[in-house]
């Protein structure tokens, strides 16, 4: 979830306050104040759009001496001023730096690596203790609103993962310079806004900005990949949670997302490739299509290695078994046998976590039951589902497995 920024737009303006700093510094060694002055005002103009606090600490600073070599008897308080204002720009330089260094390490491979939790309490403790960045440049922001949005994610928070990708959306939506200079960056404010909205399962304007998507005017074959991809998986999405409409679309609609994405798989970040064959196959799954679903879930491939989206593979293990009991064709008995298999494995694979466990332990009783008739599932498709609900912690945070077998219980009861 990484708004990818251009530093090049930032440098310039950096090195344009820079030029006018040394230039002010040749005039005060050659004794010319009053034309330093002029240079140092042309900085601090610059300054004070951009923000830049290492650069205004030096005018500042700068300009505290000039006034003291002017005159030496009568600046006690334009001193004070310039030495208060340097001292402010000193504390928000040294945040500003914070906020890059945990921007660049939240975002590092490092952190997608397991048992890594204490790393990340230490970074969410730092950035507890620096408030809201409101007098900083647009880099600092998107900085600052980017780790809060990753340690959201990390405390599996939904409400604050929505609350820091609408920031990060609300600061772009109307920077129209910026869409046009970097497309990419906006792009993924975008992304992770749809996904911010998932989280919460707020789909209003879901339409509304994958029009605006659709819109875009991308000059780089790459881009319109990323953005095809995007309006691929958050449709996708849309339509997984459309639990009215799901029965009724079309299968027209499906093969056109198909067809679309066939046409951009190949150049898809594979992150985003497996999540899309996923959510095709949740679709089907929840269309009762257990054919291409199976088809769809048989694409993500398993491996204890493969650190790829482990999470997707550790869901299609539990979605495959959930396939199999619908299929009537398969004996009890083998079936038994395949849920012995996941549950080995994932127990290998760092251990069953609560909401693996009731779905493991109701698939069994599922596969027990005698005649498996409307009237034993219904109760039993009752129980599994407030037994998955259980599982939800304090934050609200669905896991992905237990998300997509609650939703195909609703339409199972409901049918």
């Amino acid at each position: 979830m990484n708004v990818l920024l251009s530093h090049k737009a930032h440098e310039d303006y950096f090195f344009s306050v820079q030029k006018h700093l040394a230039q002010a510094k040749i005039l005060y060694k050659k004794e010319r104040f009053d034309l330093a002055l002029i240079e140092l005002k042309a900085a601090k103009k610059l300054e004070e759009t951009h923000k830049f606090p290492s650069a205004r600490y030096e005018i500042e600073m700068m300009e505290a001496r000039i006034l003291f070599q002017k005159n030496p008897k009568d600046v006690s308080k334009p001193l004070k001023k310039h030495h208060c204002t340097a001292q402010k720009a000193t504390s928000e330089f040294v945040r500003d730096t914070e906020i890059r260094m945990a921007y660049q390490f939240v975002f590092s491979y490092h952190l997608r690596a397991k048992n890594v939790d204490d790393e990340w309490q230490a970074i969410a403790d730092t950035f507890s203790t620096i408030p809201f960045p409101v007098d900083c440049n647009l880099e600092t922001l998107l900085y600052y609103c980017s780790v809060k949005m990753k340690i959201a994610y990390w405390q599996k928070s939904p409400k604050q993962i929505f609350y820091w990708t609408e920031k990060i959306y609300l600061v772009l939506k109307d920077n129209l310079a910026y869409q046009k200079k970097y497309p990419l960056a906006y792009l993924s404010s975008l992304d992770n806004y749809l996904s911010g909205m998932s989280h919460i399962r707020d789909f209003s304007k879901f339409q509304e900005i994958i029009a605006g998507l659709e819109k875009l005017i991308l000059s780089q074959p790459s881009l319109v990949t990323k953005r095809e991809t995007i309006v691929i998986f958050h449709t996708l999405s849309l339509l997984c949670n459309d639990t009215k409409g799901i029965k009724t679309l079309s299968e027209e609609v499906i093969e056109r997302l198909k067809i679309r994405f066939e046409k951009c798989e190949k150049g898809a970040i594979r992150s985003r490739e497996r999540a899309i064959i996923l959510l095709f196959g949740i679709l089907y799954l929840l269309r009762f299509d257990y054919s291409n679903a199976e088809e769809f879930f048989g694409r993500i491939p398993v491996h204890r290695k493969e650190k790829l989206r482990s999470d997707l593979q550790r869901v299609k293990l539990l979605i495959e078994i959930l396939i199999k009991l619908n299929d009537k064709q398969q004996a009890a008995q083998f079936i038994d046998g395949e849920i012995d298999k996941v549950y080995d494995r994932l127990s290998e694979w760092e251990g069953l976590s609560p909401h693996e466990g009731v779905i493991i332990k109701y698939f069994r009783r599922w596969n027990k039951l005698p005649a498996k008739t409307k009237r034993e599932l219904t109760p039993l498709f009752e129980d599994f589902k407030e037994a998955l609900a259980a599982t939800i912690d304090d934050t609200g945070f669905l896991p992905l497995a237990s998300e997509i077998i609650s939703s195909w219980l609703d339409q199972k009861l409901d049918n």
